[in-house]
């Protein structure tokens, strides 16, 4: 079992919790009962769609899809990420300060959280069936916080979901004292461990793509799970050392180039890639109109100054690219969503070829 992180669902009785050293007040008003219900059977839609067959135990797939359906801010993907992060899918884990079951509750914020949504009688923190439900209800709680704060311009700069789940991990008021996702040694890791969790749980949907735009899909995911190689990748697939694998651009290069059956050449380089092809969208990430772009799409970022197109990625749809992000054990070729703070806040340069 991975370890737990730190998250709301560890509060104690009275509505104070602690994170680390920092010991927080919940917020009063609507984290005060259970939500509704989830509507029986679905898929859980918003972010990533449907999960992934075989993405999950299969024994919980109905309860996740259930449980997805509750607010378009915590969809199945969403859900399941938490249920990873938090016990890895151990319905009678315990974490250290005492945190149970599948979800990690603390035994005061069941009390006031947990339900029968089995039926059988007993709100049972150990019985997946009954935890996972609440869990969700108390994530769109803290999702009606959040956008209510958006609105109000208490806080800004991240989605619904990423406020939320910040909330979840170092609490409303700390989202709220920092007008936005804290910037605290945690929660931004967090936050991105769970979409980036997310994003591989989802099943992209199949949005309609150009032949070409199909091809480079197809070729970029048969690459999934190499390692991320510095200057990796040519026409002919991965290089490098220690072991072969590709860069941003290099995968890119190769992605492209197969597609075209060897037409089109592009240049090693992100800053040069993201200024080729013919120009689909350009701005800042939280101004882009996602329904725009099209799979096979690539992405170039100005991630770390102004003017230079630094790394770049591939479209999948429905909010989801595949590239080569960086070196080490969580890097490599992966997919990663793109409605996170720190794809949201740069300049992107979105172009097409073929």
């Amino acid at each position: 079992m991975s370890a737990p992180s730190r998250s709301l669902l560890a509060i104690g009785a009275g509505g104070a919790f602690s994170v680390g050293l920092f010991t927080l007040t919940l917020l009063s008003g609507s984290l005060a009962q259970p939500a509704a219900a989830p509507a029986p059977g679905g898929g859980g839609g918003g972010a990533g769609g449907a999960l992934v067959a075989g993405a999950i135990p299969a024994q919980y797939v109905a309860v996740i899809d259930a449980a997805g359906t509750r607010c378009p801010a915590f969809p199945a993907a969403i859900i399941a990420a938490q249920v990873q992060a938090e016990s890895d899918w151990n319905p009678r884990a315990v974490s250290p300060v005492g945190a149970q079951g599948i979800s990690q509750f603390m035994p005061g914020t069941w009390a006031g959280w947990g339900h029968d949504w089995t039926g059988d009688g007993v709100a049972d923190v150990w019985d997946p069936g009954d935890a996972i439900p609440s869990q969700a209800g108390f994530d769109c709680s803290l999702a009606d916080q959040m956008r209510s704060a958006l609105t109000q311009g208490q806080a800004a700069g991240a989605t619904v979901t990423d406020l939320a789940l910040a909330a979840y991990n170092a609490g409303p008021g700390s989202v709220l004292a920092a007008h936005g996702i804290p910037g605290n040694s945690e929660t931004p890791a967090y936050v991105a461990r769970i979409e980036t969790l997310a994003a591989s749980f989802s099943a992209v949907p199949a949005t309609p793509a150009g032949p070409f735009g199909a091809a480079v899909v197809a070729a970029a995911r048969t690459r999934l799970g190499m390692a991320y190689v510095w200057g990796g990748g040519t026409v002919s697939g991965p290089s490098g050392s220690p072991v072969p694998g590709f860069d941003c651009s290099g995968l890119i290069l190769w992605a492209v180039h197969t597609a075209s059956g060897g037409a089109i050449t592009l240049p090693h380089s992100a800053d040069q890639q993201a200024r080729m092809g013919i120009p689909v969208a350009a701005g800042t990430g939280s101004t882009i109109d996602l329904t725009a772009l099209g799979p096979g799409d690539v992405i170039g970022f100005q991630l770390q100054r102004a003017g230079v197109y630094d790394h770049i990625g591939i479209y999948l749809g429905d909010g989801v690219m595949l590239h080569a992000s960086h070196p080490g054990a969580d890097g490599g070729v992966k997919l990663e969503p793109l409605k996170i703070a720190y794809f949201q806040n740069v300049r992107w340069s979105v172009r097409r070829f073929g």
